[in-house]
């Protein structure tokens, strides 16, 4: 996915000047609010600066939010000041958050509706989505105060945040599909994002997330999407972007940790990587081997350290200085470890 420069719908520059010229308490004498969908610019701005979007009916929000997305990929500039009152401004943010998550229902529950071969193109349509409306909602928070934890201020890492959140909220059959829509959308994007593009702070945040889906996603993941050779191959790539930024992480705790602890972190930390199942998806099955046996969760460890033993010293030596005695350490657990395994393995 091609990076995409911050752009904002020209609603916002309609709302500036109507504000700027008539104030927003003059704004309850423009009349009654018109469907979003046949809605001009003026009343579009209306509805969000004017209205509390949770409030209104179902139908209204996924117009809005239909009409907001059309209006989000508009070549439109945002203006330099923000000249509308606190109030409205702090309203445009709920309703901007809001409609984020009806967007993300609506767009989930149209996806379940797709047969596979329709499915990447789809997800791939609606990550650029994810890109114009993290960017909207940054510009928004502008001289907000930050209440993010994270090491990462990326506007598109709060907004996964943020589903995070919304798919743990949903309960029963909801929650299982907006669950295989994340896990496919996750795919999706690692498939087709180039994420050595991405700051340092923003891969670590998103290795550990992506190593968290891993682990709990079920063993059909990647098989409700039709990827190519292409897919593969950015897979393949982003695989050793996240596991440098992964590396990053443990040695950080690591670092930290007595020498027994250490021993103990090591063994959880390969338990981890034994679940991740990434055989399945830095290759595809060859013709005639699509029902082949699995490898053990000890041999597909073993070949993903393999994979990455000729970077080790290149990520080691860009690492910051603090950490790259305690990363070359961690790795030396690392190999030792798996090397015990397989030997009790085989005696």
């Amino acid at each position: 996915m091609k990076p995409t420069r911050l752009r904002s719908p020209k609603l916002l520059v309609l709302g500036l000047i109507l504000l700027s010229v008539v104030g927003f308490g003059s704004w309850i004498f423009l009349g009654p609010l018109p469907d979003p969908s046949q809605a001009g610019m003026r009343d579009l701005a209306r509805w969000l600066l004017q209205r509390d979007l949770v409030n209104e009916p179902r139908n209204i929000q996924v117009s809005l939010v239909n009409r907001l997305q059309a209006e989000l990929e508009a070549d439109f500039d945002l203006p330099s000041q923000r000249r509308w009152s606190e109030s409205a401004h702090k309203q445009l943010l709920r309703n901007v958050v809001f409609l984020g998550k009806v967007w993300f229902q609506e767009r989930c529950r149209q996806y379940q509706e797709l047969d596979k071969p329709a499915r990447q193109a789809y997800l791939e349509s609606q990550l650029d989505v994810v890109s114009h409306w993290s960017s909207l909602e940054n510009r928004l928070s502008e001289n907000q105060p930050s209440t993010s934890d994270s090491p990462a201020s990326s506007s598109t890492v709060r907004l996964f945040k943020r589903i995070e959140t919304w798919v743990e909220e949903a309960e029963g059959e909801q929650r299982q599909q907006l669950t295989q829509v994340i896990q496919d959308a996750t795919l999706c994007s690692l498939a087709t994002d180039d994420l050595a593009k991405q700051s340092m702070d923003v891969r670590r945040d998103l290795a550990d997330r992506i190593t968290s889906f891993l682990s709990n996603a079920n063993n059909d993941v990647g098989s409700r999407l039709q990827l190519e050779p292409s897919h593969y191959n950015q897979l393949a790539a982003n695989s050793l972007v996240l596991m440098e930024a992964w590396l990053t992480n443990r040695a950080i705790e690591f670092q930290s940790l007595t020498s027994q602890e250490r021993e103990l972190y090591v063994t959880k930390q390969l338990s981890q990587m034994k679940q991740w199942k990434l055989d399945n998806l830095l290759e595809p099955a060859g013709v005639g081997q699509e029902n082949k046996p699995q490898q053990s969760s000890l041999d597909s460890s073993i070949r993903l350290l393999s994979r990455i033993v000729p970077h080790l010293n290149t990520w080691i030596n860009r690492a910051a200085p603090a950490q790259q005695e305690s990363l070359r350490e961690l790795i030396q657990h690392f190999q030792t470890e798996l090397l015990k395994n397989q030997f009790r393995r085989t005696r």
